[in-house]
This record gives C-alpha cells, structure tokens and sequence, in this order.
C-alpha cells in the first residue's frame, strides 16, 4: 500500500496494533484521506476516461481544457499510482454464466465459526467477490456460475460444514448493469455515458470459446500489466495473436466496452451497497429511478435484479451522511413506489474475480482471485 503515498511506517503501526478488522478499516481510511491526493488536472482526466478507455487523447483535450501533453502526463501518473485501471467489461451471460447475489447474517454458532466460513467461501471458484458486511447482514458475496442451482449447493456444503451457519438471507439474480463512474470525484463535471449491459433474451447456446480465450480474459480483468504487450509477454503468447483475439472477442459481444476502473480506496472512500425492493416496476417508475441514480454523484453502479429485491445500489461515499442523503432522497422521491430498502456497508472485501474459474494446465481448476484479506491478517495476492 506504500505506493498510495501513505508512510510504510504508519502501515506498520496499523498492522501491529490495530487487530480488529473494523477499527483498522476506519483508522487507516482517515489516514489515507490525509495522504492521498487528486488534483483539479487529474479528476477532469478522470471523467474523461472513467467510462471510455479508448478516448483519443485529441478528443480528450477537448473535454478536459488541458493541453494533449498534461493529459498523456496525468492520465500515465494516475495509472502509475494505480489509482485507474484499464479493464474490459466482459458479458457473462453471452458466455453462458448468471451473476447472482447473496447477502446473510450469521447464527451464533456462525459467528463463532466466521473466519472459517469466509476462508471457504473466498476457495470457492464460483464466488467471484466476498464481503464482511455491517447492518443487517454480516456477509455479501456474488457467484457467477452457468449452475442454476450453485447458490442452493452453496449454502447446502457450508451447512453440512458448520451446522446452521445461515440465520436470514437473501438471494436475487442480476438481469441488467449500468456504470456510471465516481462522479463525487469530479462533480459537477457532467457525468459520461454510462456503460451498460442487459439480458435482452435467453441465451440458448454459449458463445463459445477456447482455453486461450479464456486465459486471455482472465488475465485481462484479474492480472496487473502496464500495457498489451506487457500482458502478452506474461501470457507467451505474440502481441498480434492477443490483438486479434481482444478483436474477435469484440466482435462477438464478449467484451461490450473498455473502461477505467478508479480505485477509490487509496482515498479514504467508503464503499455501501442499498438494496431496493418497489411497489411497482412501472416504465415510468423505472425510467425515473434510472435518471435519479445516473445523476446523483455518490452512485457509481445499478444492478437491476429479479428475487428479494428489484434493486442493487452501489455508493461510495467520502462522507458518512452521503449515503443516508441517497437514503432520504430516494424516499422522498419515490414514496409510493419504494416498498423498503436495507442499507449495506462494506468493511472489509475478502476476494475479487472478475472471471469465473479456470482450468490450468494439469486439468485442476483454477481458483481465481485478484485480493484475499481474511480477518486480522494481511493482504495476499492470489491467482
């Protein structure tokens, strides 16, 4: 973490005697809000590029006012800071695989047993992203899996495991996802257009594609490299090869978009999750709530789902009352047509994938991760 400017010294204090996860969090947010700054230059490089990689560097000096020199200058800087992320947005459900959330609070005897229910759940392969949670639930986690059955067998093997782990759940699955960037970092810069993926019907036949193919968008999404051709050296294979496959997987809708992820963590930011349940999903009600979320400066993503909830709200919020302020306006806004919402704060992410499994050399699958962090323990790569 030294990278994000913060004293390696202060690091190791934190690591030393703050032990509980949730003490530890906040204390070293505050003191990456202290360190971790971004310039006036840098968050109009952001908006420009958040939502579309490949912007032209002659089209982003428009947009940004800056000269073409300062925006090639911040845009490698932040990437260098590791503060952006090339990342290419890969429709799942053209390949086969449903995205499905889950979010539960532990029994007692749950409790008691936590940090093995959060090691087993971050060695599943189709888990590709796990949470310790606060408010109602104490874990959320999100499965890509073409099983439609895997979040029964899920919770089946962790019952047969740890006894009656699983005291209330939900469940839901996600029929439609739009981004639309940290707008709070640059606000009130108009925001980009948002990226959006949806399953407009049934996939009869998956895509298909070779073990090549799937090495290539597991690495693209999951591995750190400073360009294509850096990331083709790691992968053997040569830079031509790896274009015409991104190509041909651009053709067919596999890869929908380019974007850069912006890791707010660095910056102290808070991560919360609000899930929506409605009265009624009228064309009207949905295309209202849509504009509200594209528009507010904390939301940074919209799931809509089918099951327990119709909604899956991401928020990043600098601020404590930002997301009680999303809270109140969306209840003020909509007071007949919201039924309930349960609000979910994110302390500590225990793994991201981006990719579900993949089957290495020997036939063993592969346990895809970019970040494990069990409780009271450091940071370790995976995958």
């Amino acid at each position: 973490m030294a990278e994000f400017g913060i004293p390696p010294t202060l690091l190791r204090l934190i690591d030393r005697y703050w032990t509980k996860p949730r003490v530890s969090y906040t204390i070293l947010r505050l003191i990456r809000r202290i360190f971790v700054k971004v310039s006036e230059q840098e968050r109009r490089v952001i908006a420009a590029f958040e939502l579309n990689a490949d912007l032209k560097i002659s089209d982003a000096t428009k947009v940004t006012r800056l000269r073409d020199h300062s925006v090639r200058y911040h845009l490698s800087n932040l990437i260098e800071r590791k503060l952006l992320r090339y990342y290419p947005c890969i429709d799942y459900h053209r390949l086969g695989f449903n995205h499905h959330g889950f979010c539960a609070s532990f029994t007692p005897e749950g409790r008691i047993n936590k940090r093995e229910i959060f090691a087993a759940l971050s060695n599943h392969p189709e888990v590709s992203w796990l949470a310790e949670t606060g408010g109602e639930f104490d874990v959320a986690l999100s499965v890509l899996s073409s099983n439609p059955l895997v979040m029964s067998n899920l919770l089946s093997k962790l019952n047969t495991k740890f006894g009656e782990c699983i005291e209330r759940k939900v469940i839901y699955s996600t029929t439609a996802l739009s981004l639309f960037g940290a707008k709070f970092i640059y606000h009130p810069c108009p925001p980009g257009t948002p990226v959006r993926w949806e399953i407009e019907k049934l996939q009869e036949v998956p895509f298909q594609i070779d073990q090549l193919d799937k090495q290539i968008l597991y690495s693209l999404v999951n591995d750190s490299y400073a360009s294509l051709r850096d990331l083709g050296r790691k992968l053997q294979i040569p830079f031509s090869t790896l274009e015409r496959r991104i190509a041909l997987l651009k053709e067919a809708n596999v890869i929908t978009a380019t974007i850069y992820l912006f890791n707010t963590e660095p910056l102290g930011v808070s991560y919360s999750k609000l899930l929506v349940q409605s009265r009624n999903l009228s064309p009207k009600f949905r295309s209202e709530f849509y504009e509200f979320c594209r528009f507010d400066p904390n939301v940074t993503a919209l799931l809509e789902t089918v099951g327990n909830w119709d909604y899956e709200i991401c928020i990043e919020n600098p601020n404590s009352k930002d997301l009680h302020r999303v809270q109140d306006e969306l209840q003020k806004r909509f007071p007949k047509q919201i039924e309930r919402m349960i609000n979910i704060q994110i302390f500590n992410e225990f793994k991201i994938s981006c990719f579900p499994f993949l089957e290495t050399r020997d036939g063993n699958a592969k346990i895809p991760g970019k970040v494990i962090s069990l409780p009271n323990r450091k940071l370790r790569s995976v995958g």
